[in-house]
């Protein structure tokens, strides 16, 4: 073999296949550097590398102004965007910018506030001029971005962006949901020329740190990208976000509501009919959030747990050729999913969500994988096939069991096979027995907003908060949700849905 040039064609796939970044470090930034240098290399390897370069794209999304790198290589190289597979869809997170304002009187002044240990200083009057103006024009690059931003000017521009994009990459098959942090943002943002010259680290100078919002962003988007992406998509990853802040009027949950509302159920039942593999990562606060007491009622301006599994709910189980489903918790205490006002907030922390998500009957695909879950026995035995053709494997990872008193795993599988149940059984990682006399205790109900306006405000055998010795905002005790949620938990059905007249 005198030269590159000579190495045989397999050979050179089999090369370029090994430097091709793992699945979760795909669309990260630096991933593709191996292929990118193999590239340069020789033309032995230019045209399998070329296939691997392009087949995972990143859209970012950050302002009106900016038009996305991708959608400009989608325009004008069409030779190349033929090899583009799989994209992830990014916008920018938010910032809770309340939170840690301490005495100052504005934004700006509490950024320079927490920049003060950057320069060794005590306060604002040891500051020389040089290091203010460093501290402005942070402020301007790493803060007012993330909190000034007309939300919903950029979620209507995303919207309209990523369905021209998508739409001109022939041959896409994968999309989901992300976000670009802000050391990622791109040229020619004033976030990106500030990192540039002070390098990733300088986002970290703030001390404290501002808390950065991203599980409302991130959910918002997956709810446009369900509107967005083109018919021939057959592979989605997306998030919802459960939040304990539920208040109608603040601004992330009226986002929310919009982007819940753009989906029109009728008339697009029928445009991702070839959807077989679908992932949904629910993002924030464990346990069933909940905004009234009197049952979990859906509401157009409630944003939490309930209306967010109903959304879902009746898009998963009407994809017709959905073959895996996947469901993971991702759960987290950060501040985009604290309440603001903690009084508003009622928690069912022993509940299950998957009891407001699996139907009472559908068509199962092959597949469930459920992750780091409660789960009910009984809602486990919903899923399981009761006719040829239905789901053939159940995995579960790091999943919580909750059963009778003295029940057991064994008793479980002992329970699958008295029924029949031809259904492989996978467990990954611990799976934990909580084995209660209660266990039926916190299943919530769900029910449509119209039966909900028949439904009283306190249950029977629930008289007050003051009676339960339980107060808003408070995690309630087993008594108090027993005497709280109605005797029946399948009082679901598949038509508990608001069809929105909104487009």
């Amino acid at each position: 073999m005198g030269n590159f040039s000579d190495i045989p064609l397999e050979l050179c796939e089999m090369v370029i296949s090994h430097l091709v970044p793992e699945e979760e470090n795909r669309f990260k930034p630096g991933s593709k550097s191996d292929l990118q240098n193999a590239n340069l290399t020789c033309r032995a390897f230019h045209a399998w590398a070329t296939k691997y370069l392009f087949r995972d794209m990143v859209l970012i999304i950050v302002d009106i102004q900016h038009v996305p790198k991708l959608l400009r290589f989608t325009e004008e190289k069409e030779d190349l965007a033929k090899h583009v597979q799989n994209v992830q869809v990014q916008i920018p997170p938010g910032m809770r910018w309340e939170i840690g304002m301490g005495d100052a009187d504005t934004v700006r002044d509490s950024t320079t506030e927490r920049l003060l240990s950057h320069f060794g200083v005590t306060g604002r009057a040891g500051l020389t001029e040089q290091q203010q103006t460093f501290c402005d024009r942070y402020h301007e690059a790493l803060v007012w971005p993330f909190f000034k931003v007309d939300w919903f000017l950029l979620l209507n521009h995303a919207a309209a962006v990523s369905k021209e994009t998508l739409k001109l990459l022939p041959n896409l098959e994968y999309v989901e949901a992300g976000i670009c942090e802000r050391e990622n943002l791109p040229w020619p943002t004033m976030t990106h020329r500030f990192i540039k010259k002070y390098g990733a680290d300088i986002v970290n100078a703030a001390n404290p740190q501002y808390e950065i919002s991203r599980i409302p962003n991130v959910a918002c988007l997956s709810n446009i990208l369900m509107v967005s992406v083109p018919a021939r998509v057959w592979e989605l990853r997306v998030s919802g976000a459960n939040l304990s802040d539920v208040r109608e009027w603040a601004t992330i949950n009226r986002l929310l509501t919009f982007s819940y509302q753009l989906w029109d159920f009728p008339s697009r039942k029928t445009k991702l009919d070839k959807i077989e593999r679908f992932t949904l990562d629910i993002r924030g606060a464990p346990g069933v959030q909940r905004s009234s007491r009197a049952g979990v009622a859906v509401s157009p301006t409630d944003i939490g747990s309930p209306s967010m599994l109903n959304y879902w709910k009746q898009i998963v189980w009407n994809f017709p050729m959905l073959k895996h489903l996947r469901l993971n918790g991702h759960w987290s205490q950060g501040a985009d999913t604290h309440a603001a006002d903690p009084t508003r907030v009622h928690r069912l922390p022993k509940a299950c969500l998957l009891d407001l998500f699996v139907p009472q009957q559908a068509v199962w695909p092959q597949s469930i994988y459920l992750h780091d879950f409660i789960v009910h026995q009984d809602t486990l035995e919903r899923l399981l096939p009761n006719y040829p053709g239905g789901l053939e494997r159940l995995i579960l990872s790091s999943i919580t069991l909750k059963c009778a008193a003295d029940k057991t795993w064994a008793d479980f599988v002992e329970r699958m096979a008295d029924l029949d149940c031809n259904l492989q059984i996978e467990v990954v990682g611990p799976l934990h027995i909580w084995a209660s006399a209660n266990w039926k205790v916190g299943k919530p109900v769900l029910v449509s907003e119209e039966e909900a306006k028949y439904r009283p405000k306190v249950l029977p055998g629930e008289s007050s908060n003051k009676a339960s010795g339980s107060g808003p905002g408070e995690e309630e005790s087993d008594d108090d949700l027993m005497r709280e949620m109605a005797a029946d938990m399948h009082a679901q059905s598949d038509s508990d849905m608001i069809d929105s007249d909104l487009e």
